[in-house]
């Protein structure tokens, strides 16, 4: 984040950029990006005030999109993670099974 608050445009390519770090599994970039993010669209806000809100529509969007990429990969997550869960349940039953 710069001295000088951010453009509408800036704002929105970080939101790509976010979808994109999500996209290569890069959740740590994506992290860091939404926080700068955060802070940078705090300052336009700030800069610009209720007048900037009618411009937002776009960045509006963009944001909808990139929170529906982050709960797919919760989703995703937790499902790999039960999936792996039952697995560990499933090989110890057998290891069990097959020591009797």
């Amino acid at each position: 984040m710069s001295t000088a608050a951010p453009s509408l445009e800036y704002l929105q390519r970080q939101l790509r950029e976010v979808r994109a770090a999500l996209a290569i599994d890069d959740d740590a970039r994506a992290a860091e990006l939404v926080r700068e993010h955060d802070l940078d669209l705090r300052q336009y806000l700030a800069t610009h005030g209720t007048a900037a809100r009618e411009a937002l529509g776009e960045l509006l969007h963009l944001q909808a999109d990139a929170m529906a990429d982050m709960r797919a990969r919760r989703e995703a997550a937790s499902v790999a993670l039960r999936h792996n869960r039952r697995s560990s349940h499933a090989a110890r039953a057998y290891l069990r099974a097959g020591a009797l």
